[in-house]
C-alpha cells in the first residue's frame, strides 16, 4: 500500500514538475537522435541531472520512481531533478504496475512506439541509454505486463549494451522483449538468475548455463535478412549450430521445418480482445537430407508485401510483413522446454533475382576519403550477397565483406591504414669543446621517405655567453632519407664576443654634488669607452669609463679650475708655466630622444596618447560619430580571450553633444572582416585599456600561441631565438620604443610588452589532458572537420601542443578553448577532458 500511495503521490508531483511522458507516436526518430547525441558525448558529471544523459522520457520516470520506493534515499520531486550521482546509489530497477499503479508507472513500460511484432517492420525502441551510471544496480525487470493495454507481447528494449559494466547485477529479467544481441551480459558473472525468454536472440552462444542458477531462453523468433536466388531452390547451412549456450548439447534431430509449402505459422502480437496477429507463409516443405541443412527444392514466387488478412477466416487483425513467403526453421528439446521451441527462424527471399552491378569503393576511415590510386573494377552479383572486399597494399579492411546494395551501384568498404615503419633523426647541438649547448631535437618520418634536417640557429646563448654557428661536426653528415635504424648528427658553435646593446646615464657634478647640466641617457655597446663631456672652467676626473652593464648610472666629478694670483712683493715673477692642456675627450652623441606623444587632453586622465594601441576588455561598439546612437554603429566586436581580444590605434579625439571624451580610432585586426575601418570608441577603461603594459613585472608568462621572439635591439631587430607559449621570463627593465614599451630580460633580451602576447605573472597551462570518455579529434580549432574519435574506453592522454580558442578572427562570437594535440585540436571543456599535468 506504501507503494501504490506513493506513485499516485509522484503522478501529481510529475505532471507539476513538467515531465509528462514523451507520446508514443513520433518518438522513436527524436529519441534515436538523442541517443546518439549522448553516446558521443563524454561521461556527465555527477551533478549532471537525468534529461541530460538519459534521452528515454518513461525510462528517466521509472528510474525515478523506483529510486524513491528505495529504503533509505531521500525523496526526489521529479525525474528532471534527479542526478547522476542519485542514480548510482539505485539499487533495483522494477516495471511491475498493479491494479493501484497510476498511469503514468503503467505508461514507462517498455513498449515505446512500435507494434509488437518481429523484424524490420517494428521501429520500436526502448532506449537503455543512461543505465551505464546505475553503478550500483543490483535487480533489474524490465518486461512488458499483459494486464495493461497495449499488451504486446514483444516489448521495445533492442540494445542492452548500457548494461555491460554493471558488474553488481544479481537478477536480469527482460523477457518479452525483442533483444538481439545478448553479448554484453557475458562478462556479468554475479547474474544468478536470468530471463530472456520471448526475444528475438540468433545467437546465445555467448553465455554458459553454468553461470546461472535460473536461465530461461526459449521461445527466440528471429526474422533474418533477406536472401536472393537465381532459381528458387535453397540450402540453408546448419542455421542453429553453435548457437545454442555454451553447456547445451547441439542436436541435429531436434531440428524442425514446414511439411507443406503455402502453410503459414502465426503467433499472437498482443494479447487485446481482438488480438493481432503476425502471419509467415511458408515456401516450401523441408526436404530433410539426413544432415544440419534445411533442404527447400521448389519455393514459391514471393509476394511482396505480405497480406494482411486472417488466413484462417476469423476476424483477427494481422500485420502485415515486407514478405508473404517465408523458409521457417525450428529448433526444439524437450528436455529444456517440452511446450515451446528454443528459437524459430524466419528467413525471406527473392527467388529469380538478376545479378546486379556493383563496384566496391575503399575508404580510409581515419580521413573520411577513398583510398587514393585504386581503380574500382565493376562486378555483378545477386542484391544481398556477401562479397569479399579487395585487398589493398598498406591497408587492412575492418570487415572482411561487404553486401551488394539491392539496387547496385557503389559500396564503401572501409579500412585502416597499415602503420608504416619510422626512423628517428636526432640533431645534438654542442660547441667545439663537446659541451651540450641546448637539448636535442628529433624528428620521426617514414623509412625511405625524405629527410630535411631543420636549419641550425645562427647563435646560441648560455649563461650569458654567445656561440656562432659554425658547421655540421667533422666526421658526420646530415642523412638524407630516414631509415629503419635511428640516425644523428651535431650542429657545432663556437664562442664568440657579441656586441650587447646597453642603456646608460650619464651625470656631471661638481666636488659639492650640484648638478652641471651635461648629462644624458643613452644606449652603447658593450666595452665602449664613455668619455666625460667637455665642461669649460672645470677638470674631470676620471676623464672616461667602460660600459659593461645594462642601465648603468656613470657620474663624472668635476673641479673647478684655479684662477692664480701674485707674490705681493713687486720682485719678478717666474711664471708658472701650465701643464699641456688634456685635449677633451670627444663626447658621445647621445641616443636620439623619444619624441613625446601628442600630450593627452589634460582633463581627462588615464586617457592613452594619440598613435597608442587599446584593446576591448568587454563587447564594445564602433560608432559612426562621437556622439553614441544605436542607429550609428558600424561595428559590434564581442568580449573575447585575452589572446584574441581586438586592437584599435587612436589616431584622434572627440567629444560627445553631452562633453563626453571618445577616441577616434583605425581597427588594426587584420585577418577581421572590419579591418582598417574607422570610427569612435569609448575612453572608459571597463570597456578598453591600453595594449602595451606600463610597468616594470618581475616576471612574465608567454600566452601567444605562436610564442615570442627574443631580440638584441629594443626596436625588435637581430631576432636571437623563440619562447613558446607557457615559458616563463625574468624581467629586470622595461624600456619605451616610440608609442610601445619593450621588457627587458634578465639575459639583456628584447621581448614585446603587449598584453595579447605576454601576461604578466607565472600562468600554468596544461601540458597532458586525459579524455574523460568519448573524443573527437579535429583538423581546424572550430571543430568543423573530424578526423579521429577515440571511444570511451580509450581514456586517450594528449600531449597539449599549445592552447587556443575558436573562433579567434570572429567579432561575433566569444571563442572556446581548444588544445592543439599530434594531429589536429580537441576541446579544452573540463567536462570532457581533464588535465593531468
Amino acid at each position: 500500500m506504501k507503494i501504490k500511495f506513493k506513485r499516485y503521490l509522484y503522478r501529481m508531483m510529475l505532471m507539476l514538475a513538467g515531465a509528462a511522458i514523451m507520446p508514443l507516436a513520433g518518438y522513436v526518430i527524436h529519441q534515436n537522435q538523442v541517443v546518439q547525441m549522448v553516446q558521443a558525448a563524454a561521461i556527465p558529471a555527477d551533478d549532471a541531472k537525468l534529461p541530460t544523459f538519459m534521452p528515454n522520457a518513461k525510462l528517466r520516470y521509472l528510474v525515478w520512481d523506483n529510486y524513491n520506493d528505495q529504503a533509505g534515499t531521500q525523496p526526489i520531486a521529479s525525474p528532471a531533478e534527479m542526478t547522476k550521482g542519485d542514480l548510482a546509489k539505485l539499487q533495483k530497477l522494477n516495471y511491475s504496475p498493479s491494479s493501484g499503479s497510476p498511469q503514468a508507472y503503467v505508461d514507462a513500460g517498455p513498449i515505446d512506439g512500435g507494434n509488437g511484432g518481429i523484424g524490420p517492420n517494428n521501429p520500436g525502441n526502448y532506449s537503455l541509454e543512461g543505465l551505464q551510471y546505475a553503478t550500483s544496480l543490483q535487480e533489474i525487470n524490465l518486461s512488458p505486463s499483459l494486464d495493461f493495454a497495449p499488451k504486446y507481447f514483444h516489448g521495445d528494449i533492442t540494445d542492452i549494451s548500457p548494461l555491460a559494466d554493471l558488474k553488481n547485477l544479481t537478477e536480469v529479467n527482460l523477457y518479452s522483449n525483442r533483444i538481439s544481441d545478448v553479448t554484453p551480459l557475458k562478462n556479468l558473472k554475479n547474474i544468478k538468475e536470468l530471463r530472456l525468454q520471448y526475444n528475438c536472440i540468433e545467437d546465445l552462444s555467448s553465455l554458459s548455463i553454468s553461470n546461472y542458477k535460473s536461465f530461461s531462453y526459449f521461445k527466440q523468433q528471429v526474422v533474418l535478412p533477406t536472401v536472393h536466388l537465381t532459381g528458387n531452390t535453397y540450402t540453408w547451412q546448419a542455421p542453429f549450430k553453435e548457437k545454442l549456450p555454451q553447456g547445451v548439447a547441439y542436436n541435429k534431430y531436434n531440428l524442425y521445418g514446414p511439411n507443406k509449402a503455402n502453410d503459414y505459422w502465426w503467433y499472437k502480437v498482443d494479447a487485446n480482445v481482438k488480438p493481432m496477429q503476425q502471419v509467415f507463409y511458408t515456401g516450401d516443405k523441408v526436404t530433410w537430407t539426413g544432415s544440419d541443412n534445411y533442404v527447400f527444392n521448389n519455393l514459391l514466387p514471393q509476394v511482396t508485401p505480405g497480406p494482411t488478412n486472417d488466413p484462417s477466416g476469423g476476424s483477427y487483425q494481422v500485420l502485415g510483413n515486407p514478405y508473404k513467403y517465408y523458409m521457417i526453421g525450428e529448433y526444439k528439446d524437450a528436455q529444456i522446454n517440452s511446450g515451446y521451441p528454443i528459437m524459430t527462424y524466419y528467413l525471406p527471399y527473392e527467388d529469380n533475382v538478376k545479378a546486379i552491378e556493383y563496384r566496391i569503393i575503399p575508404y580510409d576511415q581515419a580521413t573520411n576519403e577513398p583510398i587514393p590510386n585504386y581503380d574500382p573494377v565493376k562486378k555483378s552479383d545477386l542484391p544481398g550477397t556477401a562479397v569479399e572486399v579487395p585487398e589493398i597494399a598498406g591497408y587492412t579492411p575492418i570487415a572482411k565483406t561487404v553486401t551488394v546494395p539491392e539496387n547496385g551501384g557503389d559500396v564503401k568498404a572501409w579500412y585502416t591504414k597499415n602503420p608504416v615503419a619510422q626512423g628517428t633523426v636526432t640533431v645534438h647541438y654542442e660547441d667545439d669543446q663537446n659541451n651540450q649547448l641546448k637539448d636535442d631535437t628529433s624528428s620521426t618520418g617514414d623509412v625511405n621517405s625524405p629527410y630535411t634536417a631543420p636549419t641550425p640557429d645562427a647563435t646560441i646563448t648560455v649563461n650569458g655567453i654567445t656561440y656562432n654557428f659554425v658547421g655540421v661536426k667533422p666526421g658526420e653528415s646530415i642523412p638524407t632519407t630516414y631509415t629503419d635504424q635511428p640516425q644523428s648528427f651535431t650542429y657545432v658553435y663556437s664562442e664568440k664576443a657579441v656586441d650587447v646593446d646597453l642603456n646608460y646615464t650619464v651625470k656631471t657634478i661638481d666636488s659639492n654634488g650640484q648638478d652641471l647640466g651635461k648629462g644624458y641617457t643613452a644606449s652603447g655597446k658593450s666595452g665602449s669607452v664613455i668619455k666625460a663631456p667637455a665642461i669649460d672652467g672645470y677638470t674631470v676626473s676620471p676623464a672616461q669609463t667602460v660600459l659593461d652593464k645594462d642601465g648603468q648610472i656613470i657620474t663624472f666629478v668635476y673641479t673647478k679650475k684655479s684662477t692664480g694670483g701674485g707674490t705681493g712683493g713687486g720682485g719678478i715673477i717666474t711664471p708658472i708655466i701650465p701643464a699641456t692642456p688634456l685635449t677633451p675627450a670627444t663626447p658621445t652623441t647621445p641616443a636620439k630622444p623619444i619624441t613625446p606623444a601628442t600630450p593627452i587632453p589634460p582633463t581627462e586622465p588615464g586617457v592613452v596618447a594619440k598613435g597608442e594601441v587599446i584593446y576591448a576588455v568587454n563587447k564594445v561598439y564602433l560608432y559612426k560619430n562621437a556622439t553614441f546612437k544605436k542607429s550609428q554603429r558600424v561595428a559590434s566586436y564581442d568580449k573575447k580571450p585575452r589572446i584574441n581580444r581586438p586592437m584599435f590605434v587612436v589616431t584622434d579625439y572627440a567629444k560627445s553633444s553631452n562633453g563626453r571624451l571618445r577616441y577616434k580610432v583605425r581597427d588594426v585586426n587584420h585577418v577581421t572582416k572590419n579591418k582598417y575601418r574607422t570610427g569612435y570608441l569609448t575612453t572608459n577603461s571597463k570597456f578598453v585599456v591600453p595594449v602595451y603594459y606600463q610597468s616594470k613585472p618581475k616576471v612574465v608568462t608567454v600566452i601567444n600561441p605562436k610564442g615570442v621572439n627574443a631580440y638584441y635591439n629594443k626596436n625588435l631587430t637581430r631576432k636571437v631565438k623563440n619562447y613558446k607559449q607557457g615559458t616563463v621570463l625574468k624581467v629586470k627593465g622595461i624600456v619605451r620604443h616610440n608609442l610601445t614599451t619593450r621588457f627587458i630580460l634578465t639575459n639583456g633580451r628584447h621581448i614585446t610588452a603587449n598584453r595579447k602576447l605576454v601576461i604578466t605573472g607565472k600562468s600554468k597551462a596544461a601540458k597532458m589532458v586525459q579524455a574523460k570518455g568519448a573524443i573527437n579529434r579535429y583538423s581546424k580549432a572550430n571543430l568543423t572537420k573530424r578526423n579521429k574519435h577515440y571511444n570511451k574506453q580509450t581514456k586517450k592522454v594528449f600531449k597539449v601542443k599549445r592552447w587556443e580558442y575558436s573562433q579567434a578572427n570572429s567579432t561575433k562570437k566569444h571563442g572556446v578553448l581548444r588544445y592543439q594535440v599530434a594531429g589536429g585540436y580537441i576541446t579544452g571543456n573540463s567536462k570532457y577532458v581533464k588535465i593531468i599535468k
